[in-house]
């Protein structure tokens, strides 16, 4: 019996239990017998004792159609809990489904710890991070009826089920649910709108400068390595996004450690649930806030490290700024920072261990002094090796003293290498210039080691410019802010405001504390060059010109930090980097992307921000960009975009290197000649991994000597928009390549491209099917000039297309492999001619969102005109049903495409098509 049917209609329950039992076993599902028992309850209505004392009792016709369906399911190793919709956790139900992780048991412990920590503390509000589906905060509602709580996911789905289960338990009126990143969503946006809950959106803790007694959070802690080791249910079904916590698992635990101070009230408790290994480095990130004393660990059943608890000192009588003023919090944590010792501050940020090799102390290679600085041929830079998680203060006093001095000293953060002076010297800062080769017009960002040391730099310091600070600091995000006196006018080139930022890497905060000094810090390279990540490039392009480098390995991020203007009346990126613009806009809601910010304009003043230049990040060999022909490009697509720009090189006999994503790079080495030098950057689905080798692998083909580079780009959202950036402008004197893509649409909501976007919920079943269906129609059509995306409603960014959708695909001979979701955005919708949708319900959300696209916007099977043969305008969602829900979906899905691009055949331009519509979309 083949495993995905199910039993062959058995004719009784044991006869039934015993067959599926065996199908499961052979699937490999770990307890076959319990879950086939349990499906069959889930059909039949009847209790298991009830089945186990009747095993003679015959199941009807619909049952056993029923019971094949889900067996079958669960042969696919779809989690039990998708199945059934429920799961039962410390004895309640909870309600469960695709889009939200399953509660295990082992986090009832963390309940248990969270519980007993709120009654030690007295607590009165209480803050669950990353809910999901609500059964950490139910739980602790029903054992603390005397708590309110607060509760925030970043995924909507979630947020659906948390409060289903919420209301399930009636407690809507003691949990409110916060849509955000972590405890940011607790806070107002600076423009003054909610950070919102998914339901009612009262004004939450943060509006009224309340902090949270007690923080409870069961984040994503799986690391990437561990991904493909986890079992099938985890790894095909459930949300990427509420598992993976980066290379390390750790990055969530860094934002929140970042987050704590602004949110936490003295006296509050912190109760986290950790992976068996990562005991000790959270506990490390909790102590370097300065806010605890010691943290207490917890073991499971298996005498495992699993939660970790804390508990912030009480305010004293001379505690500084009030628990009203989350700025005082920061001005408190700036004096605590200047008291911890080393231990407890290096591992509170920054890059993974696993970002590169741990180098411990140490290795001088000569020094100099400041004064002895002479261009070209000085005594080489003196190089001091540190451990990038634990920097020993003694190694850094001697570059601290140098700053201090008028010197120059190269130092990592977790963008790229940065070349540091002190900020109120200008002699100091001119030297940075002569160094680099920098133009006099191209302003510095100075770095700070908290957000305290940003006050007297500024003349003042918005409401908005704090909320950032509270959501990216420490992190790869410069504010532009109106510069005060005490920045040298070199800083930023006679200019009346000043870049700054905290970076998130414990060796710039090290150095930077010990100095005592601002420090301003271009990328330290030779100016136009590309970044350095490493130490070697530093010395490479500057050993000869600066008095130290600091090598700590490479950097984690490996694009520079964004650049957000905050003195225009819109917050607008000058340059995007490691926050995205879809980050910024959660934060502040309305974030422009500056003319010329993503393409690489010229300007005709001094820019506000570093790294505007057109030619900028250039390697010496000329580099030819070659862009994706859609924001999900196939691998064969790709690969034939680059190989076509190789052959046309080597052709001319030029020695030639590829830099391009993983996936591309297997299928280049099968079909490319020998001598082209092939170097891959990460994998196309992880442009954190592309960011951080950017720079280095372009360096690398430099060293190679070859003459051209073929740079792959990526999807111009996210940080794939930065990565470009980078891109574009190193390649500002060659030509960059956009095949089958047809004109470019402006990314702020331009004219509308010639691109039709199909819209569904979750953007992982119908409309990725749908996009790839009429696709197909089109190109057989000849319309294959026409861009065909998606997006969800309610999607999260990049989960791959469910298996079924991928599966009843091929049998198509299309392919959903390659599929990332993503959201629905402004930006989006902006550049979308016709916008397509699966149900009403999805057109009325996009028009309730964005009334301006109104007359680009239909149902699909309204516009296609198949709406009353086939009885409505909804394509029927299959998420969580068999793989004969998808096909119904996808003949339905393909019905309407093919007429879809007969209206487009017959029709000689796109704007009379649209014309053509409107009826409909009055009706």
């Amino acid at each position: 019996m083949p495993p995905g049917r199910g039993p062959a209609a058995p004719e009784s329950v044991g006869s039934a239990v015993r067959e599926a039992a065996g199908v499961l076993r052979r699937a490999g599902c770990d307890t076959p017998l319990l879950d086939a028992e349990v499906l069959l309850c889930h059909v039949t209505g009847l209790s298991r004792e009830t089945l186990l004392a009747h095993p003679e009792r015959r199941l009807t016709p619909l049952e056993r159609r029923a019971y094949r369906e889900v067996v079958g399911r669960r042969a696919a190793r779809c989690p039990l809990a998708y199945i059934t919709g429920r799961r039962e956790f410390m004895s309640f139900d909870l309600e469960v489904g695709p889009g939200v992780l399953v509660p295990r048991p082992e986090t009832e412990l963390l309940v248990e710890v969270a519980a007993a920590a709120a009654r030690e503390a007295g607590a009165r509000l209480v803050a669950d991070v990353g809910t999901g589906s609500g059964a950490v905060v139910v739980a602790l509602a029903r054992l603390l009826p005397e708590c309110r709580f607060v509760a925030s996911d970043s995924s909507p789905r979630a947020l659906e089920y948390a409060a289903r289960n919420i209301a399930r338990h009636g407690l809507q009126d003691r949990v409110k649910l916060y849509q955000g990143d972590l405890l940011e969503a607790f806070a107002p946006a600076a423009s003054g709108r909610p950070s919102g809950p998914a339901s009612s959106r009262p004004s939450g803790p943060a509006s009224g400068r309340r902090l949270l007694d007690g923080v409870v959070a069961n984040l994503p802690y799986v690391a990437q390595t561990e991904w493909p080791g986890l079992p099938p249910e985890v790894r095909l079904y459930e949300p990427p996004e509420s598992l993976l916590g980066g290379l390390d698992g750790l990055d969530l635990f860094r934002r929140l450690a970042s987050q704590l101070p602004f949110h936490l009230a003295p006296g509050g408790f912190v109760c986290l649930e950790v992976g068996a290994e990562q005991a000790d480095a959270v506990t490390a990130l909790l102590m370097g806030t300065g806010l605890f004393d010691s943290v207490r660990v917890h073991r499971d059943l298996a005498g495992r490290p699993r939660v970790l608890a804390a508990r912030r000192a009480p305010a004293g009588p001379a505690a500084g700024p009030g628990r009203d003023s989350p700025l005082g919090v920061g001005q408190q944590l700036g004096r605590d920072r200047r008291r911890e010792g080393p231990a407890e501050r290096s591992s509170r940020v920054g890059p993974s261990s696993t970002s590169g090799p741990v180098l411990l102390p140490e290795g001088t290679m000569s020094r100099k002094d400041p004064d002895d600085r002479r261009e070209g041929g000085g005594a080489r830079a003196r190089v001091i090796r540190v451990s990038p998680q634990a920097p020993e203060p003694r190694l850094l006093q001697e570059a601290a003293s140098c700053l201090r001095r008028g010197g120059l000293v190269a130092f990592p953060t977790e963008t790229v290498y940065g070349l540091g002076a002190d900020a109120r010297q200008g002699r100091a800062v001119r030297a940075v210039f002569e160094a680099k080769g920098r133009p006099p017009d191209n302003p510095l960002i100075v770095h700070v080691s908290s957000p305290a040391e940003v006050r007297p730099l500024v003349r003042r310091l918005p409401e908005r410019a704090e909320a950032l600070m509270r959501a990216f600091w420490p992190g790869p995000l410069s504010l532009v802010l109106e510069r005060s006196g005490a920045v040298a006018s070199e800083v930023s080139c006679g200019l009346d405001t000043v870049a700054v930022r905290m970076p998130d890497h414990p060796v710039a905060l090290e150095l930077i504390r010990l100095a005592g000094v601002p420090v301003a810090a271009p990328s330290a390279n030779r100016s136009g060059y590309p970044s350095p990540t490493r130490a070697e490039d530093v010395l490479a392009d500057l050993g000869d010109r600066i008095d130290y480098v600091i090598d700590a390995g490479p950097c984690s991020v490996g694009v520079e930090s964004t650049v957000l203007d905050l003195t225009e009346p819109v917050p607008t990126v000058l340059r995007p980097g490691g926050i995205t613009l879809e980050e910024l806009r959660r934060v502040l809601g309305d974030v422009r992307l500056a003319a010329g910010a993503d393409a690489g304009a010229d300007l005709d003043r001094p820019p506000k921000s570093p790294g505007l230049r057109h030619r900028h990040y250039a390697p010496r060999a000329r580099v030819i960009l070659v862009l994706p022909e859609t924001d999900r490009p196939g691998e064969v697509r790709a690969a034939e975009a680059v190989a076509r720009a190789v052959e046309a090189e080597t052709g001319s006999g030029r020695r030639v290197g590829v830099a391009c994503t993983a996936e591309t790079a297997a299928r280049l080495r099968a079909r490319l000649p020998a001598s082209v030098l092939v170097r891959p950057w990460g994998r196309r689905t992880s442009p954190p991994e592309v960011a951080s080798n950017l720079f280095a692998v372009l360096r690398d083909l430099d060293r190679e000597e070859v003459e051209v580079i073929v740079a792959e780009g990526m999807p111009e959202s996210g940080l794939g928009l930065a990565i470009n950036d980078r891109l574009r402008r190193a390649a500002a004197a060659g030509p960059e390549v956009e095949p089958a893509r047809g004109r470019r649409s402006d990314p702020e909501g331009g004219p509308p491209g010639d691109t039709i976007l199909l819209v569904c919920t979750g953007n992982t079943c119908r409309s990725p099917m749908g996009a790839v269906i009429l696709a197909e129609h089109l190109r057989r059509a000849g319309l294959s000039g026409l861009r065909v995306e998606s997006a969800g409603t309610a999607a999260v960014e990049g989960a791959p297309a469910s298996r079924e959708a991928v599966e009843v695909m091929k049998e198509r001979g299309l392919d959903l492999s390659g599929h990332r979701s993503r959201p629905l955005t402004k930006d989006l919708v902006s550049q979308a001619r016709l916008i397509l949708t699966m149900e009403k319900r999805h057109r009325d959300a996009v028009l309730e969102a964005h009334p301006e696209a109104a007359d680009r916007v239909h149902t699909l099977k309204g516009f296609a005109g198949t709406a009353e043969e086939e009885g409505g305008e909804d394509v029927a969602d299959p998420i969580g049903q068999g793989p004969e829900a998808y096909r119904r979906a996808a003949e339905e899905i393909a019905r309407a495409a093919a007429g879809v691009a007969d209206r487009l055949a017959r029709k000689s331009d796109f704007e009379e098509l649209l014309q053509a519509g409107e009826d409909e979309q009055e009706r």
